[in-house]
Order: structure tokens, then sequence, then C-alpha cells
């Protein structure tokens, strides 16, 4: 639903005057395809997650990733907001529009919105919300992850924008589930502890998913079941390799459900022990 034709078909069958805030995920593979949808959505407020290696193959280099990932801020009106990530050296390095107003979100380092007091178990992590004017929010939530934590931070800063009260912000996050966090963690009678991390689509949220087994240190041996990530083009033999490593460290077993870059994943286990 995030191409042209699904973004068009949403805003033709489901939009009305009745709605006040219509939320767009963007998906492109190749230069000019955010622009496109920005002509179709024309977005007010534009939020970059971040800018990694994901659809490398297609887009031909990281400088058009890049490119394309800033056509969502390049099109936004004069009077616009930018939520940014930026604990992505890619997107604080690269914007270059002054015209507009930003928001920027990092974990632990000062910025317009940052989290402190981090902590995570099974259940889910706990952190405060903190404001560049002082204020303050209180949050829990049931997901896992850190690159989870920067994108709840980005709609926590949202969220403050277009009016959201703190007690509405917190309640909102609250009754966030791990179910949308594509990872899963299952403890069996057998005495091991298994993850779940078939449905990470890039080198970032499978190693995040290894980072929070690791800091959870479940008894008995852990494994991680995965397929081999798509589309990292030149990338791919070095991103696969650096998840292997992590695995060593993490993990007593691997379960590579596609055969793809599984020699660069076992190449990475074997260095990495």
């Amino acid at each position: 639903m995030n191409s042209e034709i699904g973004i068009s078909e949403c805003i033709l069958r489901n939009v009305s005057e009745e709605h006040e805030i219509f939320i767009c995920e963007m998906g492109a593979y190749n230069k000019g395809g955010i622009k496109l949808l920005c002509s179709i959505a024309q977005p007010k407020i534009g939020i970059l997650t971040g800018i990694g290696n994901q659809h490398l193959s297609t887009f031909g280099s990281q400088k058009n990733i890049i490119k394309t990932k800033f056509e969502l801020i390049d099109s936004l009106p004069s009077e616009g907001v930018a939520v940014l990530n930026w604990d992505s050296e890619h997107i604080k390095n690269n914007l270059s529009r002054s015209d507009i107003a930003t928001i920027k979100c990092s974990i632990g380092k000062e910025q317009d919105v940052w989290a402190e007091g981090i902590k995570t178990d099974e259940s889910g992590m706990i952190f405060d919300a903190c404001f560049k004017d002082g204020e303050r929010i209180h949050i829990k939530a049931g997901i896992t992850g850190s690159h989870h934590l920067s994108n709840l931070l980005l709609c926590i800063a949202t969220a403050k924008k277009i009016g959201m009260s703190n007690e509405e912000i917190a309640n909102g996050c609250s009754r966030i589930s791990s179910d949308i966090s594509g990872m899963k963690i299952e403890k069996t009678e057998y005495g091991f502890s298994a993850i779940d991390s078939s449905y990470s689509a890039n080198e970032t949220g499978v190693l995040s998913h290894l980072n929070y087994f690791e800091s959870l240190m479940p008894p008995g041996k852990k494994v991680i079941v995965m397929p081999c990530i798509i589309e990292l083009g030149s990338d791919a033999k070095r991103a696969h390799f650096e998840i292997g490593k992590k695995i060593a460290k993490t993990c007593d077993m691997a379960i590579i459900t596609t055969k793809d870059y599984f020699k660069d994943i076992k190449r990475g286990i074997v260095t990495g022990k």
C-alpha cells in the first residue's frame, strides 16, 4: 500500500473531509519515487526514520538512496515540518533545507526531543521523552529493540506537534504491543529460546533483534530464525558477514531459511567465535 497505486487508492476510497490526519508510508525503489508519492499525498509533515542500505541493488548507489529519501523533505511546503532521526549520520550530514521547521530526535543526546532513563525487559521498554522546553513524558510501551525506540520518539514528536496532550501520547504508547515489531521470542519447554527475525527487511533490524536477545540473556540455549536479506546490492556480503559475527556472539544456533548469502553469514559466524 506504500506505492503510487496503493496510496492513490487509499486516498480516493478512504480519506474524506471528516479526517483530520492522514499518515502515509512512502516506499521507493529508485530516484524520483518519493517525489512522485509526495505529488499525490502532498504532505505537510515529513518524518525521516532513517537511511540505510535497503534496496541498494535497485537504487544503484547509497547516494541515490539518500537523495530519494530527502525528496520527502524537499517536497514539503514552506510552512511544513521535517521530523528527523538525528542519530542517522546520513540524515544529519545531508539536510540542506533551512526554510522549514525541523524537529530533531535522538536516543540519549539532547536535541529537540530525546530519550532518558531507558529500561528494557521482556515486556517492553520504559523511558522519559524529553523536550527542549523542559517538558517530559513518562513512556511505557510494549515494544523491543533500539530501532523501535527511535521510531517511537519520532511519533511522539509528531504527536506533540499536531496538538496531542502528554496524557494522550502516554496512553497511546501504552497500547503499542510487540506485535508491530516483527520480532517474536519463544521460550520452549526444551530449554532454549528462539527469536523469530523472519520479518526483518534490513540489516539494522536484524542487528537490533540480536542486541535485544543478547541484553535479555535468557537462560538456556538461544536460536535465531531468519532469511537472508534481499536487494542490498554490493553491500550484501558485508552486511551478512556482520550479521554472522553478531550471531556468533549472541546465539547457539542460527536457522537461515534462504541460501542467497548463507556462506557470508557462516563466514561471519566462524570469524566471530
